[in-house]
């Protein structure tokens, strides 16, 4: 899986919208769509605040399960 689909299925998986996340991270809803399509990564606090909506930890947003399994 790659790390775009990660953000994108994270976010299905906690229930929320586009818009409900884009508002709790003070980000636009583009930005955010830029980010589950590739397009952007997000930076280091961006990232805290989304692994901590979705109830996850930021290298599950970014590494696949094989690679945090080597971890």
């Amino acid at each position: 899986m790659t790390t775009t689909r990660r953000f994108k299925q994270a976010r299905e998986a906690a229930g929320l919208t586009r818009e409900e996340v884009a508002k709790r991270c003070r980000i636009t809803k583009n930005y955010l769509c830029l980010i589950e399509n590739g397009h952007a990564i997000p930076g280091g606090l961006l990232l805290q605040k989304l692994a901590a909506i979705y109830n996850t930890n930021e290298l599950t947003l970014l590494l696949s399960e094989k690679e945090n399994e080597e971890r």
